[in-house]
This record gives structure tokens, sequence and C-alpha cells, in this order.
């Protein structure tokens, strides 16, 4: 479907291997994973994906954070913000701060593939 080069952040192994296949399996490469917002910025900063799936709650830091600080070096980002927390609150600061949008958990892949969409408009 669309062979986009994705950073997938989440520190729960189980939901970051399931997002890694769902978007194997919709066409996409997944170039890195990181599990805590260190390892997310370093590896942006390394392998500059066309997308990356921040998880809001990391061991480390805030996801919001992570977010802050990728899109201050990089304002051309794109970054999906993946949270169980259903707060508008929560999706508003994401959007303020850039994200291009919020995937709620738990998703299917009819969620990502929409998700995918969304970031890239055909």
């Amino acid at each position: 479907m669309m062979n986009k080069r994705i950073l997938v952040v989440e520190d729960l192994a189980v939901a970051r291997d399931f997002l890694c296949q769902v978007l194997k399996n919709l066409g996409c490469v997944v170039v890195a994973t990181a599990d805590t917002g260190t390892k997310a910025i370093e590896a942006y900063q390394l392998h500059k994906p066309d997308l990356m799936t921040l998880d809001i709650s990391l061991p480390d830091m805030d996801g919001l954070f992570v977010l802050k600080e990728v899109k201050r070096a990089h304002p051309d980002a794109k970054v999906f913000v993946v949270t169980a927390n259903n707060q508008e609150m929560l999706k508003k600061e994401a959007i303020a701060l850039g994200a291009v949008g919020v995937l709620l958990k738990p998703f299917g892949v009819k969620e990502v593939q929409e998700a995918l969409k969304s970031a890239f408009p055909a």
C-alpha cells in the first residue's frame, strides 16, 4: 500500500510488535523501533523516517516532550501520537505540538490504515 519508512516508538513489547506487524502488512518498512524517549530521539536522528508513531507513555520521559524535541530538530517530521488516553485535551495538545494525528489504543488494522491515509494523503 504505502512503502513508507516508519519508526515505531512503544515501550510495551506486545503493542510494539503488533503495530510493526500491521505496518509491514500494509506495505510499510519499519526502519527502527524504540522503547524509550531517549532512544526515539536518537533513532529519529539516525533514520529520518517518513513517519514516527509515538507512544505518549514512555518510561523515561513524556511522549509529548519527545514530540517537541523531534519537531524542534526536524520541523517537517510526521509524528502520529499513540495513546490509550482518550482525553480531548491530550489530542489537542499533541496536534498543537505538530502531531499529524492521534491513534487511540486499542487499535486494529483499520485504524492504522486510516492513520496512514491521513498522514500521507494520495
